[in-house]
């Protein structure tokens, strides 16, 4: 679980992120990004369209998400900016690996990998399967 001060939880945030942020796309999710600024923490919010009906298959798709974002943590920049990540109904017959490796490919095109030679080796291969 991320820890709280890394948790977009207002409504007002939210609509903040959707109304302002710039999207990346990716077939199984979509990451909306509002950049801020400064030195404050980067905060994550996870949801899920109601195209994937089920609440059991749109809870599933929001715990592999935050996962894959808790993994992925230390190669991202955390501070500056506020993320929604939206599950597609493609992510119902996705395993663990390929939802982890769509976030990667998403923040990778978002730019917010901390690391310069990270960026270096995924825009060079365009691969982040070694994360």
């Amino acid at each position: 679980m991320l820890p709280k001060k890394n948790r977009l939880s207002s409504k007002e945030d939210f609509r903040r992120v959707f109304v302002g942020g710039k999207s990346y796309s990716h077939r199984l999710l979509i990451l909306k990004v509002l950049m801020k600024g400064g030195e404050s923490d980067a905060r994550f919010a996870f949801s899920a369209s109601s195209k994937l009906r089920k609440s059991v298959i749109r809870n599933r798709s929001k715990r592999l998400l935050r996962e894959a974002v808790r993994l992925l943590g230390n190669r991202l920049r955390m501070s500056g900016y506020d993320a929604v990540l939206i599950a597609r109904p493609p992510i119902r017959e996705s395993n663990f690996s390929e939802v982890s490796l769509a976030v990667c490919e998403v923040f990778q095109k978002a730019g917010l990998l901390k690391l310069e030679e990270d960026r270096q080796y995924l825009h060079k291969t365009n691969k982040c399967e070694e994360y």
